[in-house]
């Protein structure tokens, strides 16, 4: 719930921009404009009913547009479902280019709170700032920054007969965020560069005696930490025509009665992007327990993968090193055995995405119970498949502690049946 509710307002804040250029940015402010710029929001946020306030304004100021979203009233439908969510409201400014890009800053944000079911939660952020320049032609940044000084996440779980209460404090310190965009023949190229100086989560127990649970406190702490990513013929202009036309056509019919024009617009994302990467690191990772300690001198992750295309491939690796567990149900004996530096690296290819995709949207009903009927299943399990199976490499796996060292290098292909 944390994570879904924070990409829920960084969504707001980021689409608020992103969605502001259909036609190109006006010379300068005017009410005609703000009221352009505010049924274009509307598209990606959802209109009112008729006779009902919007939950978007925008204001002309100088040469500016002040953008006003008040997602309380955008969370309201989840009401009926138990969930309480105030999410106050996103403020930021909008300003035309002469080169024909919108300038957006945002120095706002409002904490957030949720409960559902007794759950609760809050979070805060602290030195908020975030500006970037978006691009009509394509229908993405071509320059974006966000920094925090710190994001405090609070969330509670009650206790209940079989298990204790559960209070969780998470505090990230330093936070930065950098994305830009440049055109390419399929799309867009982006890249992210994100930071974080420190993190702190604590995790405490309590009202747990009456499920055999004694009260109990445990903290992780975590160092600097870096994420890289980027997305090659990234098709924003098609993934933002997904979003106008799921707020708009969101009924059951949309999907059914409106498949054929339903499934055009997925065909126009093609494969979504061509490649993308994603390398983080995270050094200094510490954990104590009231029954032990440990630590990861650093973590590294990478992934390289193809998207919805012929030459499908996944390469994953992950790198644990300086691992130590100290414990007072671990002799020291047993402790020599514990791996200290761990590698894992594999490669999957062999598979075609986008023959199996084209072979679902033609074939998929989506007006039956069962959207593919077994002949198709099996055309698309044939084309996602063209050689029968995919090939799996692994190289530079290892597992190394004091006593022992193991290397697994190999190759090896499966398939169905």
């Amino acid at each position: 719930m944390r994570a879904s509710s924070r990409r829920l307002r960084l969504a707001a804040l980021f689409l608020a921009a992103t969605c502001a250029a259909s036609a190109g940015p006006a010379r300068a402010a005017d009410p005609a404009e703000a009221d352009r710029l505010r049924a274009l929001f509307e598209s990606y946020l959802g209109a009112p009913a008729p006779g009902a306030p919007s939950a978007v304004a925008v204001t002309p100021l100088g040469d500016d547009y002040e953008l006003a979203i008040d997602l309380d009233r955008l969370a309201a439908p989840l009401a009926p479902l138990g969930l309480d969510l105030k999410l106050g409201r996103s403020l930021s400014r909008l300003a035309p280019k002469p080169d024909g890009t919108w300038a957006w800053r945002s120095e706002r944000f409002e904490p957030m709170s949720w409960a559902y079911q007794g759950r609760t939660g809050r979070i805060g952020v602290e030195g908020w700032k975030a500006e970037g320049d978006f691009s009509p032609a394509l229908s993405a940044f071509t320059r974006q920054t966000a920094t925090a000084d710190r994001l405090v996440v609070d969330q509670t779980v009650p206790a209940t007969p079989d298990s204790p209460r559960l209070d969780v404090h998470k505090v990230d310190e330093g936070f930065a965020v950098n994305i830009t965009a440049t055109p390419a023949a399929a799309g867009v190229d982006v890249a992210v560069d994100q930071t974080s100086r420190a993190t702190t989560q604590t995790f405490t127990l309590s009202e747990g005696k009456a499920a055999g649970v004694t009260d109990m406190e445990a903290t992780l702490k975590v160092g600097p930490s870096h994420v890289v990513a980027t997305f090659a013929g990234l098709r924003t202009e098609a993934m933002l025509a997904l979003w106008r036309r799921l707020v708009a056509h969101h009924a059951p019919a949309d999907f059914t009665a409106g498949q054929v024009e339903f499934k055009q617009v997925l065909r126009d994302l093609g494969p979504l992007f061509q490649r993308m990467t994603h390398r983080a690191t995270v050094d200094a990772v510490e954990v104590e327990t009231p029954v032990g300690f440990g630590s990861i001198g650093r973590i590294e992750a990478a992934v390289e993968a193809t998207g919805a295309t012929a030459d499908g491939s996944a390469d994953v690796a992950l790198t644990l090193s300086a691992l130590e567990i100290h414990s007072l149900f671990i002799p020291a004996w047993a402790n020599r055995l514990i791996p200290r530096d761990l590698a894992l690296h594999g490669k999957v290819t062999g598979w075609d995405a986008a023959a199996a995709l084209a072979v679902f949207l033609d074939r998929a009903d989506f007006a039956a119970h069962d959207p593919l009927d077994a002949a198709a299943r099996a055309e698309l399990v044939a084309k996602a498949l063209p050689n029968g199976a995919v090939t799996i490499e692994l190289a530079g796996n290892r597992v190394k502690a004091t006593d022992w060292d193991v290397a697994l290098d190999g190759r090896l292909t499966t398939g169905l049946g």
